[in-house]
């Protein structure tokens, strides 16, 4: 299977030209759940049809629907996180798929620019699990 930029990145250590705070893999899988959340919530296609309302015929599932509603929420607070910069950096890296990175006097910078943006995700994102494992006990 095809790597992805990020996966890329990883691959190429640039990932961890952040804070101390979080590791590669922390933000390589906040990249990953970032993506899936943005695929599973169907942005892109969101003018086509209201996702909250089931189909008449053969619908969606329940559980696909609020799935689907769940993982939208995640992914628009969590763009909310990030300022605008980061947000345009996470949508052509992580979702175009996209080099952002380059070559060159800015590509340092780039490297650390991402893995903010990739910190704020993991933030979020872990905060978001904690919160599950303390509803579950």
């Amino acid at each position: 299977m095809k790597k992805t930029i990020l996966e890329k990145y990883y691959d190429k250590g640039w990932l961890k030209h952040g804070s101390g705070v979080y590791s590669a893999e922390d933000r390589l899988w906040a990249g990953r759940f970032f993506y899936a959340d943005f695929e599973k919530s169907r942005v892109r296609s969101e003018g086509i049809r209201d996702m909250a309302t089931p189909f008449v015929e053969g619908g969606l599932k329940v559980s696909s629907v609020e799935s689907r509603l769940a993982a939208k929420d995640r992914f628009m607070k969590v763009c909310k996180c990030m300022d605008l910069g980061q947000r345009l950096l996470m949508m052509q890296v992580v979702i175009e798929n996209k080099d952002a990175v380059g070559k060159g006097v800015f590509a340092k910078e780039m490297k650390k620019r991402l893995c903010r943006a990739l910190d704020c995700l993991v933030f979020y994102y872990a905060k978001k699990r904690e919160s599950k494992n303390e509803e579950r006990i």
